[in-house]
């Protein structure tokens, strides 16, 4: 069987001569399709004809498995449908998966937000969001959750233009609905938390249920990502109607606030504070267990 990887094919014709196993991550489909000799016959005594197997991968990538015998000869067409069977799994440990944004906030997903993350790139569909989105060359940020009180102390460093801007706030948690809630000019900004299985990238969505205004903001805990993981911020935009082109891609090479972190650093030091004492300064008591 001759394997190629390449789009899923439009034209019916050309799938009906191919004999292939084609991979299309941005179309959310897998298939193989195998032809027995058109001119032979089984033993059985019907013409051998095509056997196909045709696996959907759905928008949330539950997978749908569609075999088509056809004039079967059993004799060929078992073997290669077992075959092509135990390649699923290879396919599932490939595919990225869309990240869930309904999820519940617990304690152990707030310890894994916490510390230090960079701004990676963003697609905003809400006019104000994506103007500002426009205007940030770079940024990196630190979270500091309080389990007891349910809030992100969030200290950000944001390069727009030629300036670095330093910005200290407190995030409201709604765990429930796995919701963070920023206040900023007497407005509240609402963000879905979305945690995909790679725990060194995260992501926030806003208007998830509206495709007029949703947009997707992507982190990492380096300010470089692998491909892997830019992919799965691109799966997560198309599993919500969004593609490349409506991306905004942070620069880390136009920082401009490395020197006042350290400025802030060598401050913190001097009061005897570090990261991680205030992490945990409001958390005495809450061990053990998930929230």
């Amino acid at each position: 069987m001759e394997r190629n990887i390449r789009g899923w094919p439009t034209n019916r014709a050309k799938l009906a001569r191919a004999s292939t196993l084609a991979l299309d991550s941005q179309e959310g489909m897998f298939w193989v399709w195998h032809f027995g000799s058109t001119s032979g016959l089984c033993h059985s005594g019907f013409p051998a004809s095509r056997t196909q197997l045709i696996i959907k991968v759905t928008a949330d990538f539950s997978h749908q498995y569609h075999l088509s015998l056809a004039h079967l000869c059993l004799s060929m067409a078992l073997p290669w449908a077992l075959a092509v069977l135990s390649l699923l799994p290879l396919l599932d440990a490939g595919s990225p998966v869309c990240t869930n944004h309904t999820v519940p906030i617990t304690k152990a997903a707030l310890d894994r937000i916490s510390g230090r993350w960079f701004y990676i790139a963003s697609a905003y569909r809400y006019p104000a969001y994506k103007e500002l989105a426009s205007k940030i060359k770079t940024a990196f940020f630190y979270m500091t959750p309080n389990h007891t009180e349910d809030t992100v102390l969030l200290r950000e460093y944001i390069t727009i233009g030629d300036n670095c801007t330093y910005e200290s706030s407190n995030l409201t948690i709604y765990r429930e609905n796995g919701t963070l809630v920023k206040y900023e000019n007497e407005t509240e900004q609402f963000s879905r938390l979305m945690l995909p299985k790679d725990h060194r990238i995260y992501m926030l969505v806003a208007f998830p249920d509206d495709p007029e205004k949703i947009g997707i903001s992507f982190f990492a805990d380096k300010p470089e990502v692998t491909p892997e993981q830019m992919n799965q911020f691109y799966e997560d935009l198309r599993c919500r109607g969004m593609n490349k082109s409506e991306v905004l891609y942070a620069d880390d090479k136009k920082d401009l606030c490395k020197t006042l972190e350290k400025q802030h650093e060598e401050e913190r030091k001097a009061k005897g504070e570090t990261e991680r004492d205030t992490v945990l300064d409001k958390d005495v008591g809450d061990v053990g267990g998930l929230s």
